[in-house]
């Protein structure tokens, strides 16, 4: 009896040792999956529709940069410039996850986040969401106040899985969803996107949608595909100059501009959520 009573006590002790390791659940660090390295370019090819001005479909090619560093608020920051035209944002990597500093647009004005808003939190798992706020202020180049406002963010991690674009095949890539919405006096902008991204590459496939509204109503609706990178020195895919046309059988159909629908406001979703402390 008493050799029966040790054995209970011996597995139950095994049981409260192991258990803790059967429920980890593994975390992604999402800064490995979007590098900052300064020099850092990428090429997508892209299609793009725009319906409530005139309607748009088209094929384009997107490129991406990290240029800097720079010093803003005391603080070291890189800029990544999309589309070659903008916008401009000011991100810094820090302990809680990569953070928006600035969003500059077109030349025209200026987006402060105060304070600094979560753009990627720092490590997701499986199922996981992370939520943030943050208050907003726009500025004109001259520095004049024009609106503020609020910005609220939801990164939910998805899937993970392997990944074939044109650029090549990539593993191990992750799918997150984000959801941006922005509400000022001047107007609301809701921002939702699906991404793939790719460890020590960054973003290989996509689409997202921006729904405007500010007395008119556009929706902009984009979907996007590695073609080729330089990513810390390092060449990935077809390196070329752009003067190709895309051919538009490597891109995937999307709805006709008239048909585009309004960004879907984020609902609760099954999965951990993930707090984030901000100061």
């Amino acid at each position: 009896m008493k050799k029966i009573a040790f054995g209970l006590i011996v597995l139950y002790a095994l049981v409260l040792f192991i258990a803790p390791g059967l429920n980890a659940q593994e975390t992604y660090d999402i800064s490995n999956y979007f590098p900052l390295d300064v020099g850092n370019t990428w090429e997508y090819d892209a299609r793009k529709a725009v319906s409530g001005a005139e309607g748009v479909e088209e094929l384009a090619i997107m490129r991406s940069s990290i240029q800097g560093p720079e010093m803003l608020n005391a603080e070291e920051v890189v800029v990544l410039e999309e589309n070659d035209r903008g916008p401009w944002l000011y991100l810094a990597s820090k302990p809680e996850g990569i953070l928006l500093y600035k969003t500059r647009y077109m030349d025209h004005y200026d987006l402060i986040e105060e304070p600094q808003f979560l753009f990627y939190p720092k490590s997701l798992g499986v199922g996981q969401e992370a939520k943030h706020s943050t208050s907003i202020k726009s500025y004109d180049l001259s520095n004049n106040l024009i609106a503020e406002g609020t910005l609220e963010l939801v990164v939910r991690l998805e899937e993970v899985k392997d990944l074939t674009v044109p650029a090549g095949t990539f593993n191990n890539c992750i799918k997150l969803y984000r959801s941006i919405s922005t509400k000022t006096g001047k107007g609301n902008m809701d921002f939702t996107e699906i991404q793939w991204l790719a460890p020590d590459t960054g973003k290989v496939s996509g689409q997202h949608t921006i729904a405007i509204s500010n007395g008119n109503s556009i929706n902009f609706q984009e979907k996007f595909e590695l073609k080729s990178a330089v990513v810390k020195g390092n060449k990935i895919g077809n390196i070329k100059k752009s003067e190709e046309p895309v051919q538009a059988e490597e891109l995937p159909k999307i709805e006709e501009p008239s048909k585009i629908e309004e960004s879907p406001k984020v609902e609760e979703q099954p999965g951990t959520e993930v707090p984030i402390k901000t100061e």
